[in-house]
């Protein structure tokens, strides 16, 4: 028996996340562009059935992102980005920093000020190493 195998993301409604369809927001509406992705729940409310975000009509949520350990790099990054960038209409739009499109997200996270590298790190200890014996480092 030949066993049909059936990808999720070969499936419409995959492609229709709350963060994609977040990019459709800011795309058709200009005041959806003022919200980062953190924020966004504040002024639009996600319908499941429809799969849309729509212009809250009263009240106010605040918003969240699931947790991503530091383990997962790349989802870790894109969380990070998804709280402060506005304007994003697409995933280009992330991984684009000052007119420059960055491979990945840490990178982003590093050209856009939200990471400071390690080179007061890597400079600290190459001092200390020159001075003390290996029982005082």
């Amino acid at each position: 028996m030949i066993r049909k195998t059936c990808s999720i993301l070969h499936k419409p409604k995959a492609q229709e996340t709350m963060l994609t369809m977040s990019f459709v927001a800011n795309k058709a509406y200009p005041e959806a562009r003022q919200s980062t992705y953190l924020n966004f729940p504040e002024k639009w409310v996600w319908n499941h059935s429809s799969r849309r975000w729509t212009i809250r009509q009263k009240g106010s949520l605040i918003g969240r992102l699931p947790f991503a350990h530091a383990n997962c790099v790349q989802r870790y990054y894109l969380r990070l980005l998804l709280t402060k960038i506005l304007r994003v209409t697409c995933f280009e739009d992330i991984h684009t920093i000052h007119g420059v499109l960055h491979p990945i997200f840490k990178s982003e996270c590093m050209a856009s000020g939200l990471l400071n590298n390690d080179g007061e790190w890597h400079d600290a200890l190459n001092k200390a190493s020159a001075w003390p014996s290996g029982v005082h480092l």
